[in-house]
């Protein structure tokens, strides 16, 4: 194999000899040049993976060829110069230098660092060319790998001439580093500098040169530098930094510092490394910002360089111990999971194998959460979450090690609770509850309890604003981590305590750490079931910590609410409560009698949040109690929350809660829970009787009326047969179709009522005498069962219409409070409860009598909208009552059409002013509008004598065209009487859209003389 190599390499380096020769008299090309050194370098790269061919001798022998050129580098053209010293580096790799003397090796030192930066005696480096200066620094790396002394464990001093050679080499690489023009170049500079550090055996040698060494590193990681520097050459700077401290100050430093004399001694003795140590930690304090580098690499190196000084270099570098300690806490922090645990457990190998690195770990967690109150006030998101996330890794470490930590379990729990409240005070502007006018029963509420996915889980609260909930989920991890160490029981211990004794934020956090502290136990049932032993000196603290929690929690449910209180605390009670019957399951049934209320009253917050923190919990309460819905958890407990209902109203609390929780109840149940509210309307209208001053109060009482109604009248909406045949002879025929359609009406009816009677007589039993005594018995016990469930469900319905029919009677006597919204508000709820009434007609006539003279004067309100309300109402009264309203409609009609003309007329002049765009928007338009639909209401359902007809021909006729139901009530009126309204329109013109004469070509049409309508 050495003999085909050299049958190959001979005439190649012949041939560059020879080139190299003529070349000095400028007898060959540079060409020549570069084509001759490109077929050494390709033979050279053959057997570059066997460096066993390439002896020394066979290396001086492609050495000299190259020795010439690199004489005469200044005049080689820069890309043969680059391949020149690939082919050297490819030597140097293949240990050639090893066995060199050492003033050949001297000679290539100076020659490497003359191609690097220049001449030694230049006072700034040259880059002549990149690539040559990459090569070089190569080189110079190779050299330093395959260097002999590296191998060696002697300490001999280096002669004084290496040294001069070795701090020139040194000073060329870092001022590359330190200004070279590329990445590449400095990564190249660093990679020499670590083989250089590495191939250093003797300690004096490397104690030179660490000041300066430590100095250039350090100004290249610094803040300035190191943003615009690749990340492999921060990563290497640090691993050559290590490398040099460990072996300058390491641990055999001390020993070997006598071996070399007296002098040597005293040169790099004691207090030359007590002055070097300050220096040292210096440089680390600014080195270690790159804790929070953004590539993992540098993190990790820097990690590994403070474990090799903590672990190397305790005695001589004691004083930047807390400071290497704290960076590698902070890496292990943010790194990835499996890298974190590699970390954690260098690190608590490290703590535990020396006893003044555990009391550092506890000085420095001690800081840090001595600090986090503070940081917790700023407003840097990022900062608080690593804060959090390095206290939880570095308290898991301390909790780890076999030694007592308790002040450090105590101040944890201080020290929480003061962070907590310190951010809570950032966010206590935005955390209070908006007061509102009123309160509106969401229909969104109403969803998310009766939907196919009702809501279960509950949303963050904003306990430390919208853009901190990063530092929020790692509070809650942190608290997490104390769950299982022992900080555990001396965190629930001041927890317990504070949370009576505390106020304003202050509770606010303890109340969320504690129920964040209780709810991480996943695998308790039934109550929290964590036992405490508080204190061994009493026995008073010995109760469970759960047990404390949830009792705290709904005292502060039912207790009453102020304006000052902070929203929040009640949505972590609401949560406390939840996670407390998820786990007891349906033995929590008998706690809802002092928990379901005060959940109730949370839905009539004025809050969003709370609200659906409220349905959230009423969803998880229902399931965990093996309820259906929340609706029907309401039904099947309604007699205690209407008892705490009604206490409220009998005792004359003025507080909107209590009216709030009724409302919300009636819309999330709906008709079902009617039937059992008659004692609590029963309270609502006294206490009306008592506050009807008190408008807002009033509106809120009338608004569960309302909802009432509206929940009463929902049902089958069909009209009886008698109401049928009543509305059928609402008004005499006009035409003998009329006469016939009435007829062919009246027969349809009777014979629903025939067929009726004759089912009922075929349900009886036939041969009843014949049957068995078994048989009989059977039929009866059908039968009463059935006439039992019939009567259950008349009597409910007889509740339902009584109480709705309560409300409208008792309603009248509002209508002329002085408020127009609430005179508004019980016209609409007069309007729809004629629709839950009207099918007993024994008892809805009574009542349009008595509420009638109220209503109509209602018309002629001041105010607009109640007018337009009044309208409506009377419509409906006609619609369900029918011919019952005829006389009182002709005793009011003058009134009536008084109020229409004069509405009319403000509309017309308002239509003709400057405002024809927004005419429609006026209140006469308005109250024209709802008197138009009135008279089509009339039309429709009551008997209309021939006075009447006429004025509402007159008043409604000009519109016939342009209103769909105005023509429509007209042509079942008298169709042969609009008729001839119509054409009288067309004769004068009008402006009610009537169409003029066609034009046709060739004829012409006449004009219909004028003549009076009817």
């Amino acid at each position: 194999m050495r003999s085909e190599f050299l049958h190959s390499l001979k005439p190649v380096c012949v041939n560059l000899t020879q080139i190299a020769l003529r070349y000095e008299t400028q007898k060959s090309s540079k060409k020549e040049i570069l084509q001759a050194l490109e077929q050494l370098l390709q033979v050279l790269e053959e057997l570059k993976g066997q460096p066993s061919v390439l002896d020394r001798k066979l290396s001086d022998y492609i050495f000299f060829p190259l020795s010439h050129l690199f004489r005469q580098s200044a005049k080689l053209p820069t890309q043969a110069t680059n391949v020149a010293l690939k082919c050297l580096e490819i030597l140097i790799s293949c240990r050639w230098c090893q066995g060199a003397e050492k003033e050949l090796r001297k000679q290539i030192l100076i020659l490497l660092g003359y191609l690097v930066g220049g001449r030694p005696t230049g006072a700034e480096i040259r880059i002549v060319d990149e690539d040559v200066t990459t090569t070089a620094l190569h080189c110079l790396r190779s050299f330093y790998e395959q260097n002999e002394d590296s191998r060696q464990a002697g300490t001999q001093p280096v002669d004084a001439d290496a040294i001069l050679v070795l701090g020139h080499t040194v000073t060329i690489i870092l001022d590359v580093l330190k200004d070279g023009p590329s990445g590449v170049i400095k990564l190249a500079a660093v990679e020499a500098l670590y083989a250089l550090v590495a191939s250093i055996a003797d300690r004096s040698t490397l104690c030179r040169f660490l000041p300066g060494i430590v100095s250039s590193v350090t100004k290249l990681l610094s803040s300035g530098s190191r943003a615009k520097e690749p990340y492999r050459v921060l990563k290497d700077s640090l691993r050559s930094l290590a490398l040099l401290i460990r072996k300058t100050l390491g641990p055999n430093t001390i020993s070997r510092i006598s071996e070399g004399g007296v002098e040597r001694h005293q040169e790099f003795g004691n207090d030359w490394m007590d002055a070097t140590s300050g220096q040292v930690k210096i440089a680390l304090a600014t080195i270690v910002q790159l804790r929070y580098h953004e590539h993992v690499e540098v993190g990790d190196t820097l990690f590994d360089l403070c474990i090799t000084i903590l672990r190397d270099c305790r005695e001589t570098l004691a004083i930047a111990s807390a400071l290497l300690t704290e960076t590698a806490l902070i890496i292990s922090s943010h790194a990835s999971e499996e890298s974190s645990w590699s970390k954690l457990k260098a690190m608590h190998d490290l703590i535990e194998s020396d006893a003044n690195l555990l009391d550092t770990l506890q000085l420095v967690v001690h800081d840090w959460i001595s600090a986090l109150p503070r940081v917790m006030q700023s407003n840097d998101t990022v900062k608080q979450r690593r804060q959090i996330k390095q206290i939880s890794v570095a308290y898991r470490i301390a909790a780890g090690l076999s030694s007592n930590i308790s002040i450090l379990d105590h101040e944890v729990g201080v020290m929480l609770c003061e962070s907590v409240g310190a951010a809570v005070r950032l966010s206590i502007t935005s955390g209070k509850s908006s007061v509102k006018e009123e309160f509106e029963a969401s229909s969104t509420l109403v969803q998310m309890t009766q939907g196919s996915l009702p809501s279960l889980s509950f949303e963050p609260l904003p306990l430390f604003g919208s853009s901190q909930a990063d530092p929020l989920s790692e509070m809650e991890r942190l608290v997490k981590d104390l769950d299982t160490l022992s900080a555990s029981a001396s965190v629930r211990r001041y927890l317990a305590e504070s949370l009576e004794s505390t106020s304003n934020s202050g509770h606010l956090a303890c109340l969320w750490l504690a129920s964040r502290l209780a709810t991480e136990n996943r695998d308790l049932q039934g109550d929290f079931g964590i036992y405490v032993d508080y204190s061994q000196e009493s026995t008073n603290h010995g109760d469970d910590f759960g047990e404390i929690l949830y009792s705290h929690s709904v005292g502060l449910l039912s207790s009453p609410t102020d304006g000052e209180d902070d929203w929040r605390l009640r949505a972590i009670a609401l949560e406390v409560v939840a996670f407390r019957s998820s786990h007891a399951g349906q033995s929590f049934r008998p706690e809802l009698v002092d928990v379901l209320y005060p959940v109730l009253e949370c839905l009539g917050a004025n809050n969003q949040i709370l609200q659906r923190h409220a349905v959230t919990c009423l969803n998880i309460l229902a399931q965990s109690c093996s309820y259906g819905s929340a609706s029907e958890l309401l039904i099947q407990n309604v007699d205690y929350l209407i008892n705490s209902i009604a206490l409220k109203f009998n005792t004359f609390d003025l507080r909107p809660q209590g009216p709030q929780v009724l409302l919300t109840m009636i819309q999330i149940c709906g008709p079902t829970l009617i039937p059992y509210l008659d004692d609590l309307v029963e309270s609502v209208f006294s206490a009306l009787a008592s506050f009807h001053g008190y408008a807002r109060l009033v509106k809120l009482f009338f608004s569960i009326l309302e909802t009432l109604v509206n929940e009463g009248s929902k049902g089958p909406k069909q009209i009886s047969p008698d109401k049928a045949q009543r509305l059928v002879a609402r008004r005499l025929p006009s035409s003998i179709s009329e006469v016939a359609l009435c007829l062919q009406s009246i027969n349809a009816v009777s014979e629903m009522n025939h067929l009726r009677d004759i089912n009922i007589e075929e349900s009886k039993p036939c041969g009843a005498e014949d049957a068995g005594a078994d048989g009989i018995n059977l039929d009866i016990e059908d039968s009463q069962a059935l006439k039992s469930l019939e009567l259950h469900e008349s009597r409910r319905a007889s509740k339902s219409y009584s109480m709705v029919q309560l409300v409208v009677h008792v309603g009248q006597y509002y209508l002329t409070h002085d408020s127009p919204v609430i005179r508004r508000q019980i016209l609409n709820l007069t309007s729809k409860g004629c629709v839950a009434l009207y099918r007993n007609e024994d008892k809805f006539l009574p009542l349009v009598n008595d509420i009638w003279p109220v209503v109509i004067k209602r018309l002629y309100d001041s105010e607009s909208y109640v007018s337009v309300a009044a309208a409506g109402t009377i419509g409906n009264i006609i619609r369900y009552a029918g011919d019952f309203m005829s006389s009182r409609i002709v005793d009011e009609w003058h009134n009536i059409q008084a109020l229409y003309g004069q509405m009319h007329a403000k509309k017309l002049s308002e239509q003709q002013g400057r405002h024809k765009t927004t005419a429609h928007f006026t209140s006469a338009y308005q109250i024209w509008d709802a008197l138009v639909g009135l008279c089509c209401r009339i039309v429709e359902h009551l008997r209309v004598n021939a006075d009447m007809e006429d004025d509402l021909l007159n008043m409604l006729g000009p519109y016939a065209n342009s209103r769909l139901d105005v023509r429509t009530g007209l042509d079942k009126l008298n169709p042969d009487a609009l008729w001839l309204v119509l054409e009288s329109q067309k004769q004068k013109g009008s402006e009610a859209g009537m169409l003029a004469p066609p034009i046709i070509q060739g004829y012409t049409f006449s004009k219909l003389p004028a003549r009076a309508c009817l």
